[in-house]
């Protein structure tokens, strides 16, 4: 553990303890922290890294989606067998082992950090898991965004680089239906501008009622999935 990750972690806990958030919320976030802390612990005796957090040289961070988050994904599409998953700014790897055992026909990701994409490789093989589909490298410039029909996005970088995924997901998808899956569509403003300013049709938001910052926004390449 690094002391940047000691600083997350206090980072974290001093947003809960001054965050305007509902007893109700802070109740379960306390309880999604212990989970973690558990995790972390069981993790650790089978040579597995997926939920401590890791700032990265750029400045930003990884934090594993919990699995309750990724379930509403998943079963937004009950013939998995059919589609393929991928998360973009996929970390140490947890969102592409969960899709995998999901049942999806292939799940994979793309991670520009070395340091996370060897994690994640390392996670992978000990689970046992594929990882013939995780790229270490430019989402923006990437040319395997084609096989994928839905991505999934958990805030990994700022609008600029965000419009350029977007362009390359649009370009490989010309004749071929996709989704994008955002999870927590207010941070940062202009996100959702972003999204629908390249193309994407907003769909509906997938709601957290407990902790907001976990709502989903859900979007298509395609105009008659619009919400009516």
């Amino acid at each position: 553990m690094r002391i940047s990750d000691i600083k997350k972690i206090g980072y974290y806990i001093r947003r809960l303890i001054k965050g305007k958030y509902s007893l109700k919320t802070k109740i379960h976030i306390v309880l999604r922290y212990f989970e973690m802390g558990i995790s972390i612990f069981f993790e650790k005796l089978r040579g597995l890294d997926y939920t401590m957090l890791y700032v990265t040289k750029m400045g930003g961070a990884y934090t594993k989606t919990p699995k309750y988050i990724l379930k509403r994904v998943f079963n937004e599409f009950p013939e998995k067998n059919t589609k393929s998953f991928i998360d973009i700014g996929s970390g140490k790897g947890y969102v592409i082992s969960q899709a995998a055992k999901a049942g999806f026909k292939s799940a994979g990701g793309i991670e520009y950090d070395s340091f996370l994409y060897n994690i994640c490789l390392n996670n992978l093989k000990k689970e046992e898991l594929k990882s013939d589909c995780v790229y270490n490298e430019d989402a923006g410039q990437s040319n395997h965004l084609g096989q994928f029909d839905i991505f999934f996005f958990n805030n990994p970088f700022g609008p600029e680089i965000l419009k350029q995924v977007l362009e390359n997901i649009l370009e490989s998808h010309k004749e071929k239906k996709c989704w994008i899956y955002w999870v927590n569509p207010n941070f940062g403003s202009c996100k959702m501008d972003v999204i629908e300013n390249a193309g994407f049709v907003f769909v509906k938001n997938i709601e957290d009622k407990v902790e907001p910052y976990y709502t989903i926004a859900v979007f298509s390449n395609i105009e008659n999935d619009r919400k009516k």
